[in-house]
């Protein structure tokens, strides 16, 4: 990737023992950020693959991460502070789901944003979801994530993602629209498009509770 980056803005040398060097990585590094959403420590992983790549040519490495005053150092080490506020944020508390489950009981159309919001974060609990694996940042533009190799695939679910069964395994492909439904489905089966886990296109499958219809509060 570091070297199609320095092709992509015409570098004749992806190394050199040029002080310039250190801010093309800490560019790269960046961009590899801002684009792929990379953690600290994948980021690590690459700088020490350029530094190899420096040190076969038996040129000064440019990311020199002992070196605090280092660019590229600087640069992975406010990601980590970034990372380490966000592990210190709290999920939705039992409390706030309890108020949101209140809200969609009292709510007199079963199809109101009050039951929807609380049916979406009831299966964001169970499955562990994390906002870039489910939402787009913005209406107008889709948020796709894109592969060294070039390919783009869409972050958030899209419809193929999701697949529903009736009680004798059989595919429901069709929701009668302003009709009763008298065939709940029995089991989900949801596709991850993209995961920071990086078990891209992992499905997994949920089965229905008849045994809790009304729901509960999970653990």
């Amino acid at each position: 990737m570091y070297v199609n980056f320095t092709k992509k803005y015409c570098i004749p040398d992806p190394c050199g023992n040029e002080p310039g060097y250190e801010y093309i990585v800490a560019c790269f590094i960046e961009k590899l950020m801002q684009d792929h959403n990379s953690r600290s420590k994948t980021v690590r992983g690459y700088v020490e693959s350029i530094n190899s790549l420096f040190r076969l040519r038996n040129l000064p490495i440019p990311a020199d991460l002992s070196n605090r005053t280092n660019t590229c150092a600087r640069i992975i080490s406010a990601r980590e502070k970034e990372e380490n506020i966000a592990n210190q944020r709290s999920p939705i508390t039992r409390e706030m789901y309890a108020v949101l489950l209140d809200l969609a009981r009292k709510s007199e159309d079963k199809d109101s944003i009050e039951s929807v919001v609380a049916d979406w974060f009831t299966l964001i609990r169970i499955t562990g979801l994390r906002c870039a694996e489910y939402a787009q940042k913005t209406q107008s533009k889709v948020d796709e994530h894109e592969y060294p190799s070039g390919r783009r695939v869409i972050k958030a679910f899209i419809a193929t993602d999701w697949k529903f069964f009736d009680k004798d395994g059989k595919t429901i492909n069709v929701h009668p629209l302003g009709e009763d439904v008298h065939t709940f489905p029995s089991k989900l089966r949801v596709t991850y498009r993209i995961q920071k886990n990086r078990q891209n296109g992992q499905s997994i499958t949920l089965v229905a509770d008849n045994v809790h219809p009304a729901g509960h509060l999970p653990g």
